[in-house]
Parts: C-alpha cells; structure tokens; sequence
C-alpha cells in the first residue's frame, strides 16, 4: 500500500513546502522522530510489506517512511521526471489496480533511468539506515582548507546520497557524497575556514536518528517498551485514578506502576519513567534546565503563566541518568480536567511540553535537542 505514504508526501507534505520550506524541513523531521521513536530494530518490517495502519508504529512506516522514500526519489530524479512519473501513473492506472512495481516502472520512464536499486533497498528491507562521522579532520593549504573524513554506516550499508553543510563565518557550501558501504572517505576543500559541517541538514535521507538528535516527546513515553510509573505521595484517590487513566491512553497498560515510597535511583535507571504528580523526594524528583516553571501556586510554560489548581502539565524531557530511555511528569490539577487532557495528550505526540486548562490545550512546544552528533564543531585555534 504506497497510498498512504504518497498521500503524506504530496498533501501534508508539499502544503508544508509551499508555506515555507523551513516548515517543509521540520515535517521531515517529525518524521524521523516518529520513526526513531516510536519503531524499534525487532518490530520494524519492509515497506513493501504494509497494508493498513495497524498501530502508531505500523504508521511510521506505512505513512512516514514511505513519504521520505518518495521525497528521496524526487531528488534522486528530479522535478520534471518526478511529477512526470506520477502524472503518467494517474492517466495509466486511475480507477484501477496499481502496486509499487507499477510506480517503479512510471518513474524509470519518466526519468530515464533504472531505478531498481532504489526501489529494492528502501521497499525490501526492515530498518533504516545510521550515520556518524569518522576521522575528520582540516588543515590550512595555499590559502584553502582542506576538510576530509568519512562517513560511516551501521550495519549492512545502504546506497545513498548524503548531503552535508559547511558553514564558515559567513559562507555556506552544500556537498552531496555517494555512500555505498560501511566507510566512504570524502575530501573537499574550501575556501574559507570552516566553523562547522552536519550532516543531513534539511532531513532529506530516510534514516534512525541518534537519540540525542530527538527532543524529550510525548511519543518517548508512548513507544516505551518497560515504562515504569511513579506516583507522587500524596495524590488524593479520584486525582491518582483520573491521572492514571493516561496509560491505556498511551496503550501502556503494562506498565509497572510504583508508589514514590517505592523508588529508587538503580530501579529508575533501569526503566523509561513517567512521573504521576511531582515527587517530594528531592533525590528521585526529575530535574531540567528553565521551564517549565512549577511554583506552589503556579505554572509558567511558554512565558505564559497558569494556576496550578486548574491546569494540567505534561513535560517530556531528558531521563535523569541514561540517554537512551524516556522520562515525562504529568502534573494533575483536578480530576475532571485531568481525564480530559488525559485522553488528548496521546495525539500531541511530536510535542514535549502542553498545558490543559479544563481539559483545553493552551500550550504545546518542543523542546530543543540534548546534542546533534551529525555536526561536527572545528577547533580552527588548533588549525596547522
């Protein structure tokens, strides 16, 4: 079933595109969140293989992967031949049968070229692609800089056309390398000192991001595999309920839920965590840089400021001990509200930080990133 990830593309997509192309770019973006999330290695499956959305995971693949196998394809081939193809598909096939071989053979036409490598690595294979850098490094000559490294696959390489950015003081120059297996070597040279480069920088590749690269999300606590629940000490009985009610929600109805007496650092080091009221042991309690800002009488969220009696807040943000877990606080305000906001937060799932008055959304943001190891940061004082 291409439908639906063609659908994604030249809808949802391409009306992000003629906002802006930064919107474009962050579409591409979610994507990648959502896939790296919410789709583990053991559970992810060929797209050839999708039929329907089954579950949120099923969806990353069936609808998100598949839109960026098609933005690849537009710019493997281009514009005309991309359009091209798809309009030669609706005059050939509409209003009757077509698979993705179909589709292949539109766009080989269209463009002029084979294209069954491309079909078959992205249509044949579970998983995604994973980059990072290797040995790079950068050295003064006749007046030019000579940046050169590699770029490194995990596991079986894909072929694939990477971009990457360097960016000087006040230049910028794009570069396109051709990877074909587990270590391809570049050199470019420059004509300005490069302060940075990074790679993928407009989330053009379909590919596992690193999960630095992905902000604290709602969809880090939906796509958990051993989520334990810690329950703030004090919570009255209806307020706990109407909280916990969260969890089929996020069909996490498995997971293990402790009282905060029950805690402790080796037990939350272990698991993906999701805090149920703010715990009174500072020692367990969930830490995180500026907002938001949680008062006795008070919330403050996107320069906004709230009473914490009738406001529900749901944070994502960075686990207190290990990188590769998830961690979130809901904060309930009262109960009928709080099974309300209960209900919607699943469907706020690229966002890090809401805020529910009477069970209304007021706020949604993401948080930025812990890191970005796809950009590499030059020491230019230690330049040769």
């Amino acid at each position: 079933n291409w439908a639906e990830g063609l659908t994604t593309y030249v809808a949802d997509h391409l009306y992000k595109e003629r906002q802006s192309p930064a919107d474009a770019v962050e579409y591409r973006r979610n994507i990648l969140r959502d896939y790296a999330t919410l789709v583990a290695d053991a559970e992810s499956f060929p797209l050839r293989e999708f039929i329907r959305r089954e579950s949120k995971a099923s969806q990353a693949i069936g609808y998100g992967k598949a839109a960026m196998v098609f933005h690849m394809l537009r710019k493997e081939i281009g514009e005309k031949a991309f359009w091209g193809g798809l309009r030669m598909l609706a005059a050939e096939r509409m209003h009757g049968s077509a698979d993705w071989d179909d589709l292949r053979r539109a766009f080989e036409v269209s463009s002029g070229r084979d294209l069954e490598d491309f079909f078959q690595q992205w249509l044949e294979r579970p998983g995604a692609p994973m980059l990072e850098w290797g040995n790079i490094r950068h050295e003064k000559r006749d007046g030019r800089w000579r940046v050169s490294g590699s770029l490194r696959q995990q596991g079986k390489p894909y072929q694939l056309a990477i971009p990457i950015r360097f960016n000087g003081e006040n230049a910028v120059e794009e570069r396109v390398i051709s990877a074909t297996g587990a270590e391809t070597s570049f050199s470019v040279d420059l004509p300005w000192p490069p302060r940075s480069m990074e790679i993928d920088p407009e989330a053009d590749l379909f590919r596992r991001i690193a999960p630095e690269e992905i902000p604290p999300l709602v969809n880090g606590i939906r796509g958990a595999k051993n989520l334990l629940v810690i329950v703030a000490e004090g919570l009255e009985p209806e307020l706990r309920a109407a909280a916990l009610s969260l969890l089929p929600a996020l069909r996490q109805e498995q997971a293990i839920i402790i009282e905060e007496s029950e805690a402790d650092l080796e037990l939350l080091r272990r698991h993906d965590l999701l805090f149920i009221g703010l715990p009174k042991r500072p020692k367990i309690r969930p830490r995180w840089p500026g907002e938001p800002l949680i008062e006795k009488d008070r919330l403050v969220l996107d320069g906004q400021s709230f009473s914490r009696t009738d406001t529900e807040l749901f944070v994502a943000l960075p686990h207190p001990m290990v990188t590769d877990k998830a961690c979130a606080l809901f904060l309930p305000a009262e109960a009928e509200g709080t099974r309300v906001a209960a209900r919607k937060i699943p469907h706020y799932g690229k966002y890090s930080q809401l805020a529910f008055v009477a069970g209304e959304n007021r706020v949604k943001g993401v948080s930025p990133p812990t890191s970005n190891p796809m950009r590499h940061l030059f020491d230019l004082e230690n330049s040769k």
